[in-house]
């Protein structure tokens, strides 16, 4: 059974699933050039059916995992990588808000002007995520989960292996912030950043060790808009020619 300890701080709600459920890792086939096979979709590369995950619940997602000793490949949202092992959250949590509210007015003048000078600060810790082989390639990962520890401050490798993490809300002086880099496949990764250098955009390229003993599942991505229209166009042009 796959441990992830890091996850207990970060997540305490959900750490039992994630020791049970690991992260998939991304195979980079397109689902949209998948074809249908009743309500999933069959893989033309593996041959696998592909469950469309992208808008259940985490709880229906363990489910079915659990049911199937966590070997379904799927579809899922970016949210739903980046928030794997727990329920996504609101966009706005009117109770937080509001004890933040509080609190700032309890603050004397000139601390609360010190930290919204720098909440106007954009912070962004940003760079490349890769990995070298047993012959000495150096590979990019795509799909790493980006997570600001002890928050749910988080994003996911692009396809390049590139992340972009907005820690601008992070205003504690007096702990150093530390980033986890979290893929299926790979030892996680925690780093710990330098207050005084957390400013403007923060280069952090990254290299990640393989773990051979991973239990590897896949997935795909859910495709945007913007490219269904252009499988769209694709299929109208391709039928006029």
């Amino acid at each position: 059974m796959l441990g992830f300890p890091h996850l207990r701080q970060a997540f305490p709600v959900s750490c039992d699933i994630m020791k049970t459920i690991p992260k998939p890792k991304y195979c980079g086939q397109d689902w949209l050039e998948m074809k249908p096979n009743g309500d999933k979709k069959l893989c033309g590369h593996c041959q696998k059916n592909i469950v469309d995950f992208s808008e259940m619940k985490w709880s229906e997602i363990e489910k079915i995992q659990r049911d199937n000793d966590n070997s379904v490949c799927g579809m899922y949202s970016d949210k739903q990588l980046t928030y794997w092992g727990q329920e996504i959250p609101l966009s706005t949590n009117k109770a937080l808000l509001t004890t933040a509210f509080l609190i700032g007015l309890s603050t004397n003048t000139l601390a609360q002007t010190d930290i919204e000078k720098k909440n106007k600060e954009k912070i962004y810790i940003q760079g490349y995520i890769t990995s070298k082989t047993k012959t000495g390639r150096v590979d990019t990962i795509v799909g790493t989960t980006v997570l600001l520890k002890n928050t749910t401050i988080a994003t996911v490798a692009n396809d390049n292996g590139f992340y972009k993490l907005d820690i601008s809300g992070y205003t504690d002086t007096t702990k150093e912030p530390v980033i986890i880099f979290s893929t299926i496949g790979y030892y996680d990764l925690e780093v710990k950043l330098d207050n005084n250098l957390l400013k403007g955009e923060v280069n952090q390229n990254i290299q990640l060790a393989e773990d051979e003993s991973a239990t590897i599942a896949f997935y795909v991505r859910k495709p945007t808009l913007g490219q269904k229209i252009k499988r769209k166009f694709r299929k109208w042009f391709g039928r006029k020619e």
